[in-house]
């Protein structure tokens, strides 16, 4: 009875204090940006250049904007299911739209893309940010799901296959894409209007500051990368994505810096106390410092004119 009487008393003390712990939204509400809110007529530039508006497919039980890369594997990995739904849908009033916001990407690799994954949707250009600031896009891949109204009703992951970027779950047990639509057209609410979604960030043009400008991409860790990186890292090789250019590179800035500061990258597994060896692979300290200064003070691009030449 005293023990029970003491838990009594520490809650109503708790509760008298507003410090009984109850699950409480997190600071940062972007995971749940623009959910019922409608979304404007975004312009659409496809590889042709033709413009086309969102709300030219209006008459559509539901309508998916979805964010894709063709230098992102996560991005990759989920052309095929996407297709899939596409596929399955289409009948019951699902339009599906693919968006790149990728510079580097010329409208001839867009359709090389759509075409290598038979992609049955278009796959538009974002060149400006228009639909990504619509609905407040993040990664790649990362979908967003509006009704006929052309109201946001989810936002998120396709799945839950990544725990994290490049890391994959054993098996997939949320197909949160999937059970949206389903909701929607069915004249259901949807019951889980957002999700994380996990994947590449989506790049945008950095504006260097004059006391960060000392470290840029082109001047100090293009060389870097193409002494240590880009022998793997580049189409048709094993590195799971491309470092040949500053978009890519500032795609995956925060990786760099992790993996070369833990020295999982470039990979050498010989042990230092045996050393020094020929042909060392592993980075120089120095290197490193460049990087993690470059990652962590905005990722600057400086001027193309510092780049060194191209390696063959």
């Amino acid at each position: 009875m005293r023990s029970l009487c003491g838990v009594l008393v520490l809650f109503v003390a708790a509760l008298t204090a507003g410090l009984w712990l109850v699950p409480s939204a997190p600071a940062d509400n972007q995971i749940n940006a623009n959910v019922g809110k409608k979304i404007a007529n975004i312009p659409f530039t496809d590889v042709d250049g033709k413009t086309t508006h969102l709300y030219d497919l209006k008459g559509k039980k539901a309508i998916v904007l979805v964010f894709l890369s063709s230098d992102c594997p996560v991005s990759k990995s989920y052309s095929q299911p996407l297709a899939e739904m596409a596929d399955d849908l289409k009948a019951r009033g699902v339009a599906f739209v693919g968006l790149t916001t990728n510079h580097d990407e010329t409208p001839l690799e867009v359709v090389k893309f759509a075409a290598e994954f038979k992609l049955p949707f278009p796959v538009v250009l974002d060149r400006n940010f228009a639909a990504t600031d619509a609905v407040a896009a993040k990664v790649t891949p990362e979908a967003f799901v509006l009704d006929g109204d052309f109201v946001l009703r989810y936002r998120g992951r396709i799945d839950d296959a990544y725990f994290a970027r490049l890391k994959r779950h054993q098996q997939v047990s949320e197909y949160n894409l999937r059970q949206a639509l389903e909701e929607l057209v069915s004249g259901r609410p949807v019951s889980v209007p957002a999700t994380e979604a996990i994947g590449c960030s989506i790049g945008r043009d950095i504006k260097a500051s004059v006391d960060l400008a000392n470290v840029t991409y082109y001047k100090d860790v293009l060389p870097i990368l193409q002494k240590n990186c880009q022998e793997c890292h580049r189409p048709g090789e094993v590195g799971p994505f491309s470092l040949m250019t500053y978009r890519q590179a500032v795609n995956w800035a925060t990786d760099i810096k992790d993996y070369t500061r833990s020295r999982q990258m470039p990979p050498w597994s010989a042990d230092p106390q045996y050393g020094p060896y020929l042909n060392d692979r592993s980075l120089r300290q120095s290197d490193i410092d460049t990087i993690v200064q470059w990652a962590d003070h905005g990722a600057l691009e400086g001027d193309a004119k510092d780049a060194p030449p191209p390696v063959q």
